[in-house]
């Protein structure tokens, strides 16, 4: 309580601040049986009292601002210490900053703006309803209704990179499958059959959309053939024209595509091996990436600039056993980083949400779980950005 150092801490150039670590009154343990007769006493000392006060004003920043990392917690405890080094001659420049304070790093913290929300739209399907959640608003919107009609797939895109999110939502009607153009609002724009019959032998499954400036927007389905055992996705045009082909030999687990680049990310299973690996329209695949063996499964993939630089990285998330994982891969390296992102029994899919960042160019990444619950907006390292509640999102997306 006066401010100089206690006989028994340690000081040095390796020591960042002090602390309070005598006369600290503290819960016990009661156990009578064992001697322990008292649920609260003291006085302790220590700096094994002095290191929890340090540890709780971390946690305090923390509350406040759940998107600080480590590195911003540390740097606003240090620039809050109270300077001491008049009061302990003996030890200048051997204390550190000076001694913990822990109003004062609260109120630095509680003075800082938090970032601004999550903004924008999570869309699915529930039979032949289309649902958004708004981030704005915490609210599940109904877009449209489609009655009779048969939704096997959706996809959003942006048609002009700045204009409004359109929607283009794969129909099976009749004899052909047809793709009807929506704007945000459930307005109808254009409605087009596919050179695509419908037939007992094969399986349509996915809708994907490009909407690259270098090119017209176009549609890529997902057409499995069983007795062949292969893939083709064939790239559609908003005549319903196909203009590309591209053949994968067996069946696609997950797929998305590349927003800048064009290019197919592809996991399959071969053998008992999961692996990506980018498929291009011009030129040869890229080489496999193993993500895991058998009973790893893709809950979602995405592509995006998540570190710096032009060049995309696909993202997967993977469930490994009760395990959810994070996998961010460089292509051009060949390997790839892992994170945890939580342990849970609850079989609830996962999806993946790339956000544009206003403080970097690099995206953000959203994992969630369908089932609704908490879940962290992060930076490609981990460092969470914001906490988002969910509700529970019944229904199908792509």
């Amino acid at each position: 309580d006066s401010d100089q150092l206690s006989g028994f801490s340690n000081y040095g150039k390796c020591v960042d601040l002090v602390a309070p670590g005598e006369k600290v009154f503290s819960a016990e343990r009661y156990a009578p049986q064992y001697g322990y007769n008292r649920t609260f006493g003291g006085p302790w000392k220590g700096t094994s009292f002095a290191a929890p006060l340090v540890a709780g004003a971390a946690a305090l920043l923390k509350s406040l601002h759940s998107e600080w990392g480590p590195d911003k917690i540390t740097e606003t405890l240090l620039n809050s210490a109270r300077p001491i080094d008049a009061v302990n001659l003996s030890f200048v420049g051997k204390i550190g900053r000076g001694s913990l304070d822990v109003g004062s790093a609260v109120a630095v913290a509680a003075a800082l703006k938090k970032p601004n929300r999550f903004s924008g739209y999570y869309y699915w399907f529930a039979s032949s309803t289309i649902k958004r959640l708004n981030f704005d608003t915490d609210r599940i919107e109904t877009i449209t209704t489609l009655p009779g009609e048969k939704i096997r797939a959706l996809a959003v895109y942006n048609p002009n990179f700045g204009s409004k999110a359109q929607l283009a939502v794969l129909l099976e009607r009749r004899a052909f499958f047809y793709v009807r153009l929506l704007k945000d609002s459930g307005e109808i724009i254009n409605e087009f059959s596919l050179e695509l019959p419908i037939r007992k032998d094969i399986v349509v499954k996915h809708l994907r959309t490009t909407a690259l400036q270098s090119a017209p927007a176009r549609f890529i389905v997902e057409v499995y053939y069983p007795k062949k055992k292969q893939t083709i996705f064939k790239a559609f045009n908003e005549r319903g024209e196909v203009v590309r082909e591209l053949a994968v030999n067996g069946i696609v687990e997950n797929w998305t595509m590349e927003r800048y680049d064009g290019g197919l990310i592809v996991t399959q299973k071969i053998g008992k091996i999961l692996q990506l690996r980018r498929l291009s329209w011009n030129s040869s695949p890229s080489a496999p990436i193993a993500l895991g063996s058998s009973g790893v499964v893709v809950e979602a993939v995405r592509s995006g600039r998540v570190t710096q630089g032009k060049v995309e990285q696909p993202i997967v998330i993977l469930r490994r056993g009760n395990r959810i994982e994070q996998q961010v891969v460089d292509l051009v390296a060949g390997i790839s980083s892992i994170q945890l992102i939580t342990e849970t029994r609850d079989r609830a899919p996962w999806r993946l949400l790339l956000a544009d960042s206003t403080a970097s160019e690099e995206a953000l990444i959203f994992p969630f779980a369908t089932g609704g619950g908490i879940f962290r907006l992060i930076m490609t390292r981990g460092e969470p950005v914001a906490e988002i509640k969910l509700p529970e999102l019944a229904g199908t997306t792509d």
